[in-house]
């Protein structure tokens, strides 16, 4: 025992010999620490992209150039001066606590325990950027243009770190020009955070008049586009007709749906092509790719548009789950429009077993073929089919 303890004994003494014989010089600690700030930030550097107020940030500054940015910023963030003179404070004081191992052990364990959640939240705000980045794309696939004073409304979409002041940022950055920089051209419009969780007042006349910082929003709600989103489903324009019985509609989108206006949208546009600096590169059509283009089809009534990006869509074999449902109904009314009955009735069996609930919305679809195409008799037995399957109540 005497033994272990003089052991003990001695090995303290040389660790602290050790640590008493390290000498640092003063430009060591910059170095120190910015090996710890690119470890703490800087790993996931590459793939982490804008969020809350760095959208508006970057716009302002493109848009109004370094003189009109200044002027944003006048009367905002007047504590930000004082960041950098309290952290060397800190940095100062620390100096003055006694250096002996145990202190050293401490600060090493809480600097590794700040590293990893650092990590741990550049993580997280990594695979955000990629769920906003997502979430544009779909937008412009399905909206190529819109007219000018469009309110883009939502509710609980899938984003953490945003806000609906954030994202009306890139929405005029994509969607607008250079000649509405003084004023916002476009607004987005969260109803859960305006609204709450049980708006009662969305009736179809009233003013959506909104400033951001120098910015003015003046518009109404007779141009609203109604958007849902909610993976691993695709991005949503709401239909008000089509969409009256969507099951996957979050609750405060389906207080707003009747607004949605889709003559809202410019199809004459062409493909949008995001800032590839900020978005990066287009990636290959996917499952939603083809539904957004193919439910833009159908708004348009370009049916064997609609009919040919189906194939395409189907032919992925994307497994899909309850949420991607309603994706079918642009591919099961256009396949009858183009005379493909046998398909239009593989996709509705197709709908019904990825989820029971949209049963009602494939009932009114049904209704409208039945209404909008000449009798034949592929057409009048595939419609018995479904009636049959269906038991549509009312028909």
């Amino acid at each position: 025992m005497l033994s272990l303890k003089s052991n003990h004994a001695l090995s303290r003494e040389a660790l602290g010999g050790i640590w008493k014989g390290l000498s640092f010089p003063p430009w060591s600690l910059p170095i120190v620490l910015l090996i710890i700030a690119i470890l703490g930030f800087g790993l996931f550097i590459p793939w982490l992209g804008f969020y809350w107020d760095d959208w508006p940030s970057i716009w302002f500054l493109h848009i109004l150039g370094p003189q009109g940015f200044r002027e944003v910023f006048a009367s905002d963030r007047l504590k930000l001066p004082f960041i950098m003179g309290s952290s060397l404070l800190i940095a100062g004081l620390i100096e003055f606590i006694p250096k002996a191992l145990p202190w050293l052990i401490i600060i090493g364990a809480l600097t590794g325990l700040a590293v990893g959640q650092k990590l741990y939240n550049a993580n997280i705000y990594r695979l955000d950027w990629n769920s906003q980045k997502e979430f544009f794309r779909q937008l412009t696939w399905r909206a190529p243009g819109l007219a000018s004073g469009t309110v883009i409304m939502s509710a609980r979409l899938p984003l953490r770190y945003f806000s609906d002041n954030s994202l009306t940022a890139p929405l005029n950055w994509i969607y607008g020009s250079a000649d509405s920089a003084q004023d916002l051209t476009y607004l987005f419009y969260d109803i859960q955070a305006r609204r709450g969780n049980q708006p009662t007042d969305l009736n179809t006349d009233f003013s959506i008049d909104f400033r951001y910082r120098s910015m003015l929003f003046q518009g109404s709600s007779d141009r609203v586009l109604v958007v849902s989103y909610n993976p691993p489903g695709c991005l949503k324009l709401v239909d008000p007709v089509i969409d009256a019985e969507n099951p996957t509609l979050p609750k405060p989108v389906d207080r707003a749906y009747h607004l949605s206006d889709l003559s809202l949208v410019d199809s004459s546009a062409g493909h949008r092509d995001l800032p590839q600096s900020i978005f990066g590169e287009e990636p290959l059509p996917d499952w939603c790719y083809y539904f957004e283009r193919a439910d833009l089809a159908r708004q348009n009534g370009y049916w064997d548009q609609v009919a040919g990006l189906a194939d395409r869509a189907l032919a992925l074999n994307t497994t899909l789950y309850p949420f991607n449902a309603p994706e079918l109904i642009p591919y099961v009314e256009g396949y009858p429009h183009t005379g493909q009955w046998d398909k239009a009735l593989a996709v509705s069996t197709q709908a019904i077993k990825t989820a029971r609930n949209v049963k009602s919305m494939l009932c009114q679809t049904w209704l409208r073929i039945e209404e909008r195409t000449p009798s034949s008799p592929d057409r009048d037995m595939s419609i018995d089919v479904i009636k049959n399957e269906l038991k549509c109540a009312g028909w």
